[in-house]
């Protein structure tokens, strides 16, 4: 099983294993329409679209940015109607170095879903390699996704001083506050 990246040729072998699940994470910051405007010009065989904003994030609790993580409930539900189970090896791609495709990567994983991976190479390595589009959308079947989320790879803003390093890997104008 593929638990960090994979690669286009992997991904191409196991395109038609039904316990393998394709989701394509594409999304623009600033023009929420253009990642599924994307996927439905061509995207992966088999790839569901999952949208960063109606489906990774929850809805706003405080005023610390936009796009907060789910509930463990919602991240359930969502991982259930998306049709992901104990056994699927789940593939994510988008086509921003992985940055999206990465928050997905790590809502399962902080679900303790193990096998899940990463696209080397994202949607463009996809295209470059000149492998199979579909242009249709893809509609999931349902499944039980039932876990508890990991207790020690969250951490709260309430306790980010108590750290002594850490990486903020935001764009460098949200960094400073220039918005948001």
């Amino acid at each position: 099983m593929f638990n960090t990246l994979i690669d286009c040729n992997s991904l191409l072998t196991n395109l038609n294993n039904p316990d393998w699940l394709i989701f394509d994470t594409r999304y623009d910051l600033t023009n929420k329409d253009a990642g599924k405007e994307a996927y439905q010009q061509g995207h992966i065989p088999g790839a569901i679209y999952v949208d960063l904003h109606d489906d990774l994030s929850g809805p706003p609790i405080t005023n610390r940015g936009r796009h907060p993580l789910p509930t463990v409930a919602t991240m359930n539900s969502l991982f259930s109607r998306l049709g992901i189970n104990k056994d699927s090896q789940v593939v994510v791609y988008d086509d921003v170095f992985g940055s999206f495709a990465a928050r997905f990567w790590w809502m399962l994983r902080h679900m303790q879903h193990k096998n899940v991976a990463v696209l080397d190479g994202g949607w463009q390595a996809w295209i470059e390699s000149n492998l199979p589009v579909r242009s249709n959308s893809e509609k999931p079947l349902s499944s039980l996704f039932s876990q508890s989320a990991l207790d020690d790879d969250l951490v709260e803003i309430e306790h980010v001083q108590e750290y002594d390093k850490i990486v903020d890997s935001r764009d460098p104008a949200r960094f400073r506050g220039d918005f948001e």
